[in-house]
């Protein structure tokens, strides 16, 4: 996601639950980019597109995005402590070689997630602005990047693991570990699996579009087709859940409160 001159680079996601007060204010700006006609195309101040302008540009499907990601709950140890920790596996269309380009380089990750800065190298701090920050703990380009991930107080650990998969594709594969809290039994696996979810679907779009500005995140989640993939982003968390362990009405309960949060509800 971010390193020196390609050493190492970072990677991002949206941000979990626990900034609700900052997604509530971001939804707020919806109006400012609704009422686009179609041969009105124009760019917005900040230069991101007009939402409707995606969707044509895109024709995006939510069920196959959904579907393109493999997601996997289970409870490691990690520093001889307990631990949950979320996995997320998604092909895209460019090579191991594009991936970590697109992880690495700062002017690029910034097309897709948000701007980083800091010692950006191996034992070096980043800081995302806005958001997480933390230590560069590994990095083997372009094929293995690790980081603490530290935001709001509390430390977690993010492990990126990019390969070659099939002719002319790439595969990412993301683990998330955190220590048992209270956060993760209100909202489970989702309030993290969600975020990075969204994360991936903002590199899916640059991959496939790198010269195009970032997706507005919000006028996405406030759309119907944004809508539509939270949900089942959310469902398909708690269905990860069971499938780990999770007592089903428990997992079903953490899902709904979840994707009540990315929906802003």
């Amino acid at each position: 996601m971010f390193l020196e001159d390609g050493d190492c680079a970072g990677l991002s996601t949206r941000t979990p639950p626990v900034t609700r007060s900052a997604y509530g204010t971001r939804i707020q700006c919806f109006a400012d980019f609704l009422g686009f006609d179609v041969p009105d195309v124009r760019r917005r101040r900040d230069g991101r597109l007009p939402l409707r302008v995606w969707w044509i540009g895109l024709d995006f499907d939510a069920a196959e995005h959904l579907e393109a990601v493999e997601r996997r709950v289970f409870s490691p140890q990690h520093d001889g402590g307990p631990a949950h920790a979320v996995r997320l596996s998604r092909r895209f269309g460019a090579p191991a070689e594009e991936l970590w380009d697109a992880l690495t380089d700062q002017e690029r990750l910034r097309r897709w997630f948000m701007p980083v800065g800091g010692e950006l190298r191996l034992g070096g701090r980043y800081q995302f602005e806005g958001n997480a920050g933390g230590t560069i703990t590994a990095c083997q380009p372009p094929s293995l990047l690790a980081v603490t991930w530290e935001f709001a107080g509390d430390v977690s650990w993010v492990e990126v693991l990019v390969s070659n998969d099939g002719a002319k594709g790439g595969r990412l594969t993301l683990t998330h570990t955190s220590r048992p809290s209270e956060h993760w039994d209100e909202y489970g696996p989702g309030a993290t699996g969600v975020g990075w979810e969204l994360g991936l679907l903002g590199l899916a779009f640059h991959i496939g579009r790198p010269s195009e500005p970032k997706l507005d995140e919000v006028a996405f989640a406030t759309s119907p087709e944004g809508r539509a993939f939270i949900a089942g982003s959310g469902e398909a968390w708690g269905q990860a859940a069971v499938a780990a362990g999770t007592a089903l009405e428990v997992a079903k309960a953490a899902a709904k409160r979840t994707t009540a949060f990315y929906l802003g509800e």
